[in-house]
């Protein structure tokens, strides 16, 4: 996995030495850069494949929720609530570390908004449909060397009509086990475990 702020050099090299380019989302750490990469990718289009990676859309509890509606099971799905959390105690994996590049706005973009984040957006569009409004707000908490935002929250308004909640959260404290998904319907409303 590349930092975001070198995807554009590593896209484009790749692109100009006739290589398919699978780029890790989010595709660039600015609208900038993301331009000039799909840019060079067009110009080298079909001859070659350019995509980004967003692996949410595979995950076992995405694929089932998308099933159960599909079959109608929770009936006509109006509103799904989506929470991005992770606790910097609690934490198995070493990114916690005042030099990551993951706290670094200028190799982010952002914060947990653009990195982590975006695995939890895309369900909600995968059962919703495309965003059509978001009203947010962003903060930060106690992790001191995190330059970008670390909670997030968001009303979402989608084309279909339905709405959404989004909240994300990287935090030092502690954090007990909480639901990453629901979805209310007329039939049910369900949660992952």
């Amino acid at each position: 996995m590349l930092p975001h702020d070198v995807h554009e050099t590593a896209a484009v090299r790749c692109l100009r030495a006739g290589k398919h380019v699978l780029l890790e989302k989010p595709l660039a750490h600015n609208v900038d850069a993301a331009r000039r990469i799909l840019d060079e990718a067009s110009r080298i289009q079909p001859r070659r494949v350019f995509m980004v990676g967003e692996n949410a859309s595979y995950w076992p509890e995405v694929v089932k929720a998308e099933e159960l509606i599909s079959d109608g099971c929770i009936g006509d799905v109006h509103m799904a609530k989506a929470h991005y959390w992770e606790s910097e105690a609690q934490s198995p994996f070493a990114m916690f570390d005042a030099d990551n590049w993951r706290y670094k706005v200028e190799r982010v973009g952002g914060g947990i908004l653009m990195d982590g984040c975006s695995h939890w957006i895309r369900p909600l569009r995968i059962w919703m449909g495309e965003i059509d409004e978001v009203v947010g707000i962003t903060s930060r908490d106690s992790i001191k060397s995190m330059e970008g935002e670390s909670l997030v929250r968001a009303l979402i308004r989608f084309k279909s009509g339905k709405f959404g909640q989004f909240s994300g959260t990287l935090t030092s404290a502690f954090v007990s086990k909480q639901p990453f998904f629901h979805i209310f319907g007329t039939k049910v409303a369900a949660k992952d475990a």
